[in-house]
């Protein structure tokens, strides 16, 4: 495995760093980086940007949001928290398999003194209180890991910044949004700098990788980092999108995820369709979406489009009645 020292606070260069790690680097090595963002909102890649955020709030405390590569829910960041991305060979690991890649932290939490859990599909908690989110994108053979660490974060911000579902939280059976997460250091009897906690994570990836080697990024690096930064992470279309008018609107909250789909319809055919959701899914939405356009908004119809697709393939754990259901009841 090779760390990656990435003292950058810059989001937007961060999510370009790791696309470009993932794309660019050698596809027989492990790759490991440790990084912090300065406050922003990282919207999962199926969300809608604008119902996941509180617009104000963010407007008047300049927070960046940018949209990640991976799916799930939008999360929030800032100088106390900690995130780490893993960016491996696909065949060694079962994608959506987030337990393999959150055991060193669970490691160092031991270290420090705390019990920790993997909790719910993509979660870490300390009695009961979350203070890690993961997420997963997979291209070709390649799958990249990334998660959040709450060490010492202002929980004030993330309650204001994010709008979470109500939906989210009575499946959680949680009344708030700051009832449901935990910053690492209150379980500590001294605060805890996110550079110690970083130090301490390393160290126990080191122990798991004795041969782990350090890689420095180059000038030449940093430009083509910079370049991806350009042409995707700071586009307002990337991160906002555009949105049309929709006729039809469902929303259902699945074990594996929400899904949101807007139809709008023409003459009885589907002449747009918008799907949102915090699930996760190897091929890109989009495409599902395009194969459902110009077909007759008719259960019949849509129940042999769908059997010809692998409807997993796009949003796991979800299977072809339960979308036929959501999208023509």
């Amino acid at each position: 495995m090779i760390y990656i020292p990435n003292l950058s606070t810059n989001p937007y260069f961060n999510l370009a760093l790791e696309e470009y790690v993932l794309t660019a680097f050698s596809k027989d090595e492990d790759y490991v980086l440790l990084w912090q963002n300065s406050p922003s909102i990282i919207v999962g890649a199926g969300q809608n940007t604008v119902e996941e955020i509180n617009l104000e709030f963010v407007r008047q405390n300049k927070i960046h949001v940018i949209r990640r590569l991976s799916g799930g829910g939008a999360v929030y960041h800032d100088f106390g928290n900690l995130n780490f991305t893993f960016i491996v060979n696909r065949g060694r690991y079962r994608a959506f398999d987030f337990k393999v890649f959150t055991r060193p932290v669970i490691q160092a939490m031991h270290k420090i003194g705390v019990s920790s859990v993997f909790d719910s599909r993509n979660d870490l908690s300390i009695n009961g209180r979350k203070f890690s989110g993961n997420a997963q994108y997979v291209k070709k053979n390649r799958l990249l890991h990334h998660g959040t660490l709450l060490v010492n974060s202002k929980l004030e911000n993330l309650e204001s910044a994010l709008r979470i579902s109500a939906a989210k939280i009575n499946s959680k059976g949680i009344k708030s949004v700051r009832s449901r997460v935990t910053n690492i250091s209150d379980y500590l009897d001294e605060p805890l700098p996110v550079a110690q906690f970083r130090d301490r994570l390393l160290s126990c990836l080191v122990d798991d990788n004795q041969s782990m080697q350090k890689y420095h990024l180059t000038p030449y690096d940093v430009f083509m980092v910079s370049r991806i930064m350009r042409d995707r992470y700071l586009r307002w279309d990337w991160n906002f999108g555009s949105f049309s008018e929709f006729n039809i609107r469902r929303i259902h909250r699945f074990e594996k995820g929400s899904v949101d789909i807007s139809v709008g319809t023409f003459g009885g055919r589907i002449e747009r369709c918008k799907l949102y959701g915090d699930f996760f899914g190897f091929g890109p939405i989009r495409e599902l979406e395009q194969k459902l356009i110009g077909h007759r908004y008719d259960r019949s119809e849509l129940k042999d489009v769908l059997g010809l697709i692998d409807i997993n393939y796009y949003i796991n754990g979800i299977g072809e009645d339960e979308l036929l259901d959501l999208l023509a009841k």
